[in-house]
């Protein structure tokens, strides 16, 4: 329908479409972190 460049990024579609769908779940923790002094974890989490 798309073409082959669609068909062809389909699997890295998905994999995005996983690690949004787990961020939606998880919530805006990121912000509460920073919000309550603890940007250190924050920073962990991230590397």
């Amino acid at each position: 329908m798309f073409g082959n460049e669609f068909i062809q990024a389909g699997n890295i579609l998905i994999i995005l479409s996983v690690g949004q769908f787990a961020s939606v779940i998880v919530g805006p923790t990121n912000m509460f972190l920073a919000m309550t002094g603890n940007e250190k974890n924050y920073e962990t989490l991230l590397f």
